[in-house]
């Protein structure tokens, strides 16, 4: 995805024109979408040769899309994966846009999701899924995984919130065996081997890199 391509999304106001009682599909869509866009802008808005106006148009635009996104979620909500999506795209687009708004959004659903984490590195809710219990759970972590990426970026030590959750629910979602790590007394889950954790965890890689010995 290149500039040009979303100042011309920008100029269609595409990812407007949805409401979520008339298709919650089109909402799921939107927010897979807009958190990629979100974490594109990211990275093109470091682009000296960018024209500024049009680089105005589309963080306005990214903005007006994500409020809008997380403006449907309503008390009673599951809050699972597709809270912790649109919670990228409000991180991401918070950043580049300067709000705050999407930006605090986005670190609450991800302490949220954090405390949410059992011993043995499971969302519950994801866990509910049964036979798809697998699929969700990676797909619900690596949302987080770039939010906290994000925020860290910002200067906010956000992995030191539960350090280990992370880390276990990588070994859980990834490992092509059974998760052995023992159950405790703690609230924290224990440290997975490293050795074994960056072998589970190479499908994301801003996480391996960091050193969690």
């Amino acid at each position: 995805m290149r500039a040009c391509q979303l100042d011309a999304w920008a100029q269609a106001h595409a990812l407007l024109d949805y409401d979520r009682q008339e298709s919650s599909q089109a909402w799921y869509q939107v927010e897979w979408t807009l958190s990629s866009a979100g974490v594109t802008d990211s990275v093109l808005v470091n682009d000296a040769t960018l024209d500024p106006t049009q680089q105005h148009r589309v963080t306005a635009w990214l903005d007006t899309a994500a409020r809008k996104d997380i403006s449907f979620e309503k008390p009673g909500d599951s809050d699972n994966n597709h809270h912790y999506w649109r919670a990228l795209a409000a991180t991401a687009i918070g950043v580049t846009a300067s709000d705050d708004m999407l930006y605090r959004f986005g670190i609450q659903a991800y302490v949220q999701a954090i405390a949410e984490i059992d011993r043995s590195g499971a969302f519950p809710k994801e866990m509910a899924r049964h036979e798809n219990a697998t699929h969700y759970q990676g797909f619900a972590l690596q949302p987080l995984v770039l939010i906290a990426e994000f925020v860290t970026r910002q200067g906010i030590g956000i992995y030191a919130t539960r350090q280990t959750a992370i880390p276990c629910a990588m070994l859980s979602s990834f490992s092509a065996v059974p998760s052995t790590i023992p159950a405790s007394s703690s609230p924290t889950p224990p440290m997975p081997n490293p050795a074994t954790l960056v072998k589970a965890t190479s499908r994301i890689s801003p996480f391996t890199r960091r050193d969690w010995r």
